[in-house]
């Protein structure tokens, strides 16, 4: 019986397999077809999105040729898309350098001017989710770039990794786009500080990842939901989350997941002692490690087959896959790869922090010449005060010149008025004496008169007498 479902299983897989291989034939037959280089663009994206998870050689082929039509055109949101897609591609090769340097080069082009496919064509791009609306799209692309750099700093045990899941969160939450959220509640899950948690936050990515259509991560999450319940002993839920994603991902065609999902069986059936199963699933892991050029995968497969083989005894087997496995790691996973991975790291911060630099003597610069022309302007202004002051204290010497003039000459005038009215005065006054001394002549004159003709008459009485 358990063949039997097996045998559906794989059948039901092989299925799938060919159905998604029509819709990448499709789509490349389009490419193919059309002159209108906007729809290449979307082909491109869409060819480079379904190559994902199946073989990264193909998909970083068409993701390039997406950059390059969105640089042409100037849509520098697009342009970030496919190097996220770029990005994704090298971190499952194994190439984490090379993924981040490309990754933080995303971030950056987002930092230019914003440009944007219309919205017509948008449409039918296929970012996994809608992102709730259009004009959110430059927030959506920028919380999925944060979301691989945060994948890759956690597989390199980096601390940048909880800086990149936060802004992941704010990133789904601002742009409403529910493949950031699933994501984000999965980053919150790996970081749980208890087992319990953990359950909680990947069944909640869970449920809302099975709710979404053409969501390729349905299978992964899944599998950390089951790898949560081994934590904590429950090995039947274990089982149970890591079958659904092992057909998850078949079903979503998630090749290389899928190649996990097996490595993921291949450990479950190891604990419990099933060694024909164990081998099983980590030779199906190994064939998915080699057909995609995922190394990752192929050097897990290996360690499994070599291990279970030296724990039978069978050391020629053993010994084969451990040659294999050493000039695997010799060529792929080195202390190479972590250095060049850290070099990465340390010349981005080192651009960084020249960039700060460059800013900071600008600004400086910016506060010198501000402050020159503050100082240039204060002085400016000051000569123009004491230019106004000094014709103020001209005009006011003028003013007080003219009001002195004036003040003398109404002096003298007052003067002159007061001599005016004197000899006005004195004129009346010699007026009124000289009436009143004729006023008083006159009987002066009388008397003098009567005297006179009194003395005629005295002198006529005596010689009368």
């Amino acid at each position: 019986m358990k063949k039997i479902l097996q045998i559906l299983f794989f059948s039901f897989c092989l299925t799938t397999a060919f159905a998604q291989k029509a819709v990448i034939d499709s789509l490349h037959q389009a490419f193919q077809a059309t002159t209108n280089d906007t729809l290449k663009l979307v082909l491109s994206q869409r060819l480079s999105w379904e190559w994902m998870n199946i073989n990264s050689d193909s998909s970083i082929a068409y993701a390039n040729l997406y950059q390059q039509f969105a640089q042409n055109f100037g849509y520098t949101v697009n342009e970030a898309d496919a190097l996220r897609l770029k990005g994704f591609n090298y971190f499952y090769l194994g190439n984490h350098a090379r993924s981040l340097e490309i990754l933080l080069d995303g971030l950056k082009v987002l930092q230019q001017e914003s440009g944007l496919l219309p919205s017509k064509f948008v449409l039918l791009l296929n970012p996994g989710f809608s992102a709730g609306s259009i004009e959110k799209y430059d927030v959506y692309i920028e919380g999925h770039l944060h979301n691989v750099l945060a994948f890759v700093y956690w597989a390199n045990r980096s601390e940048k990794q909880h800086y990149h899941f936060d802004k992941l969160f704010l990133f789904a939450e601002s742009s409403g786009a529910d493949d950031l959220k699933v994501f984000a509640l999965f980053g919150r899950g790996i970081n749980a500080k208890n087992k319990d948690s953990a359950i909680i936050l990947f069944s909640k990515g869970y449920h809302l990842a099975m709710l979404q259509k053409d969501f390729k991560f349905q299978g992964p999450i899944a599998e950390y939901v089951g790898a949560a319940y081994h934590d904590v002993g429950d090995h039947r839920s274990e089982y149970s989350f890591l079958h659904k994603g092992a057909w998850l991902n078949v079903v979503n065609g998630n090749i290389r997941n899928s190649g996990w999902s097996y490595i993921k069986l291949a450990e479950y059936f190891s604990e419990r002692k099933n060694l024909d199963s164990m081998i099983h699933y980590a030779q199906k892991a190994l064939g998915v490690g080699r057909n995609g050029h995922y190394p990752d995968i192929e050097l897990a497969a290996l360690r499994q087959i070599a291990g279970v083989y030296n724990a039978m005894n069978n050391k020629d087997s053993a010994n084969k896959y451990l040659t294999v496995l050493a000039q695997l790691t010799n060529s792929s996973v080195s202390s190479e790869s972590v250095r060049q991975f850290q070099n990465v790291e340390l010349n981005r911060q080192a651009q960084e922090q020249e960039v700060l630099s460059t800013k900071e003597r600008l600004a400086a610069k910016g506060r010198l010449y501000s402050v020159l022309v503050g100082l240039l302007v204060l002085l400016f202004i000051a000569l123009i005060l004491w230019r106004n002051n000094r014709q103020k204290n001209k005009a006011n010497e003028q003013l007080q010149y003219q009001k002195n003039k004036l003040q003398k000459a109404l002096q003298e005038l007052k003067s002159t008025q007061a001599q005016l009215i004197q000899s006005e005065k004195m004129a009346s006054l010699g007026e009124l004496t000289t009436g009143i001394a004729h006023e008083i002549q006159n009987p002066l004159n009388f008397v003098n008169n009567f005297s006179e003709v009194n003395t005629e008459l005295l002198e006529d009485m005596e010689h009368e007498i």
